[in-house]
């Protein structure tokens, strides 16, 4: 019986100069678990300590990163602007912040 080899999912993304570029799943999504990829002034939507039963997201612009370690499974715990505190759910990214 032969073994088929494990292969990665692949997925193509469209580049502003048109050219299709293949990329692996697992590096284009910034689900807030990794401290790399959360930076002061990102805006991204967070759950609040009471809103974690409901899943319930609040969004805001980050002013400080409040988890040390560079992952975190249920999301880097980070503070917004207007005081508020949560973990990371997803980082949203913003058309101008492209440009």
């Amino acid at each position: 019986m032969r073994v088929k080899a494990k292969t990665f999912t692949r997925r193509r993304i469209r580049h502003r100069n048109l050219e299709f570029v293949p990329e692996i799943i697992e590096n284009i999504k910034m689900n807030g678990k990794q401290r790399k990829d959360i930076r002061p002034g990102t805006r991204v939507a967070i759950v609040l300590k009471q809103d974690q039963r409901t899943g319930r997201q609040t969004v805001g612009i980050v002013k400080d990163l409040l988890t040390n370690s560079a992952f975190h499974p249920h999301g880097i715990k980070v503070r917004l602007t207007d005081g508020q505190v949560g973990r990371v759910q997803e980082i949203l990214i913003s058309d101008s912040s492209e440009s």
